[in-house]
């Protein structure tokens, strides 16, 4: 491990365009958990018809209202309220593109050695004009936000900063320094003709998006059946691209990159739909996106494997700060604080850990141990629970536990062996001027 996953360590820890999107995600690090928790609040608990008011949960709504149940429950006050709180909160999902852009972009902006306040603001700008070109005037910014993945805004502050790189080396577009003015003033307006040629630049590629988008109307499931020739669903079904989606929805994150985001595509075109037809009683797929979520504790088990088997008292004191948020999915703590990422120990249970829990799940559910994954969740359910309730037994619940163990003896081995070194020797040290 030392000798031949070190050295790829730390090439990867000094390549600029990783070093960028790590630190940007750092920087994120206190809003992601802030919004996130809000949300997990949200979905969890302030739903009318979660699992917590709901009736078919704990029933407190029904309790507060004093005994409302059907459309009277539906119409009272307290729904209304609590509806418009819930509404209030989740409006944090549309700050989350907006900053991460803005992080991405300031990011890159150092990588490319122009001002980085300057990219930011051009980001965001361009971020709205991309939005506005989409979806016009008429959507909300729930509508228009809350759907974007990291991939599309790390791509809108990636192409509008290598943009302004490029205008800023326009010479003649640039206004000389004025020694009237004061420095940074004169400095920001010699900058004012390359960021609007930069911004009206990418106004013409996003108007040629948007004008592709509703001349051809292509879905992704459309896009994907011409390329595969086959309905997604079915396709995406075969254990091969099963193992194919685990590995490239969870080896990003080694690189700290948001892997969900990569495999966004299939997931609504494959998965999404299968998770529908099996709740409407159509059909009987065993894999579909409930299957998946609910497979999101392996790096629960990573937790609990560092808790009792490793040494560095750093990496346990993490995985103890982590394991509350971890159980409402919460993952980011983890990864990147003891880090996961770009950490050699962790790169071959990382994938394979998803991967076991896609067979292990695949035999139990074909053996009818356990019933399909076919109802939704509200994300951040607590695990055990989030499996109860996709498949409307206990048995997901125990599936879950299962999933847990088995992951755990995957990790404990690389776990043990990274005792023989000190976590320096593992995850190369971050520079302290970042």
């Amino acid at each position: 491990m030392k000798q031949h996953l070190l050295p790829l360590t730390v090439r990867l820890y000094r390549n600029p365009w990783l070093r960028a999107i790590r630190y940007a995600f750092f920087t994120m690090m206190p809003f992601l958990l802030a919004i996130s928790l809000a949300g997990v609040f949200s979905w969890v608990v302030l739903d009318p018809w979660g699992p917590v008011m709901g009736e078919r949960g704990l029933n407190l709504g029904a309790w507060m209202t004093g005994g409302l149940y059907g459309e009277a429950y539906r119409q009272s006050l307290f729904v209304k309220y609590i509806t418009s709180f819930q509404k209030t909160m989740e409006m944090g999902f549309v700050v989350i593109p907006m900053l991460l852009t803005m992080a991405f972009a300031e990011r890159f902006a150092e990588v490319w050695g122009i001002d980085k306040k300057m990219s930011m603001f051009t980001a965001l700008s361009s971020l709205v004009i991309l939005l506005m070109m989409e979806y016009g005037t008429e959507a909300g910014p729930l509508d228009v936000l809350r759907p974007l993945g990291i991939l599309s805004v790390m791509a809108v502050a990636l192409i509008s900063t290598a943009i302004l790189a490029q205008t800023l080396r326009i010479p003649k577009i640039r206004i000389y320094r004025l020694k009237a003015l004061p420095r940074k003033l004169s400095h920001y307006l010699t900058l004012a003709f390359p960021i609007i040629l930069a911004l009206f630049l990418f106004g013409m590629l996003s108007m040629g998006y948007a004008l592709w988008q509703q001349i051809y109307q292509v879905t992704a499931q459309d896009w994907l059946q011409q390329v595969l020739r086959v309905p997604p669903v079915e396709f995406f079904q075969g254990m091969d691209a099963v193992m194919a989606f685990q590995f490239f929805s969870w080896m990003p994150w080694w690189f700290g990159i948001h892997g969900q985001s990569v495999t966004h595509l299939v997931n609504v075109a494959a998965y999404v739909p299968a998770q529908m037809s099996n709740q409407l009683g159509d059909t009987e797929y065993i894999f579909c996106s409930p299957f998946f979520e609910a497979g999101f504790l392996h790096v629960m088990a990573l937790s609990i494997a560092v808790i009792v088997f490793s040494k560095h008292e750093d990496w346990r004191d993490v995985s103890k700060f982590s394991f509350p948020m971890l159980c409402f999915n919460l993952q980011e703590p983890l990864l990147f604080g003891m880090p996961v990422v770009l950490n050699a120990v962790f790169l071959l249970p990382f994938v394979l850990a998803p991967m076991a829990n896609a067979l292990i799940g695949w035999i139990a559910i074909s053996w009818d141990i356990v019933p399909i994954f076919k109802y939704a969740i509200p994300m951040g359910m607590p695990p055990f629970f989030s499996g109860m309730m996709s498949t409307g037994s206990v048995m997901g619940g125990i599936l879950q536990l299962v999933w847990l163990i088995a992951d755990i003896f995957i990790y404990a081995p690389f776990v043990i062996v990274s005792n023989m070194a000190e976590p320096e020797e593992l995850v190369p040290k971050e520079d302290e001027d970042q």
